[in-house]
């Protein structure tokens, strides 16, 4: 098992060529959502945050100490419409298709942990798409029917070349994939 140090040696340049193949992949989609620069400026600190949030965790049995994601991942099994598929299958039907759909289960089933999954696959192999994770816990907090702007605000956090117009924009056309828990 590799330690937390060597975890983020490796964790900080895997991070910078996702990050680089996903605005280089989004480029050509960018003219109907905003420039691919101010994308760049406007998400990066979240998808850097995020990443660094998925691909280290601490765990019940050392809280202490931050572990690596992928290395403890267990494996999950998903059923739908009584077809099961394991976490690749589940993320490669994901990609395929454009539906929306809703994870559930039981406290502890792993719910939390695949959608950390899910993020990290997106953001590795995004196909154009920006992958955004939202913890909704504090969604009772807002007053609007509208979860947009909740979404652009906790996005960027506030600094924002986009503007909001934009950013709907690339939520309707499916450039921005949204993966919440």
């Amino acid at each position: 098992m590799l330690d937390i140090a060597t975890v983020g040696a490796l964790a900080k340049p895997a991070f910078q060529a996702a990050l680089a193949k996903l605005f280089v992949d989004h480029v050509g989609k960018a003219f109907t959502f905003g420039s691919a620069e101010n994308v760049k400026t406007d998400l990066s600190p979240h998808l850097e945050s995020t990443f660094n949030k998925c691909i280290r965790i601490k765990t019940l049995i050392n809280p202490a100490t931050q572990s690596d994601f992928l290395s403890i991942y267990s494996r999950q099994r998903f059923c739908l419409n009584k077809l099961l598929f394991d976490e690749y299958e589940a993320v490669s039907f994901i990609k395929s298709d454009p539906r929306h759909l809703i994870i559930t289960g039981t406290g502890g089933a792993g719910k939390s942990m695949f959608m950390r999954y899910l993020w990290l696959s997106l953001f590795v192999d995004s196909g154009g798409r920006i992958p955004i994770f939202i913890e909704l816990r504090s969604l009772n907090k807002i007053t609007q029917a509208d979860i947009a702007p909740y979404l652009f605000h906790t996005l960027t956090r506030g600094k924002s070349k986009l503007s909001l117009q934009s950013f709907r924009r690339g939520l309707g056309s499916g450039l921005i994939a949204r993966t919440a828990r």
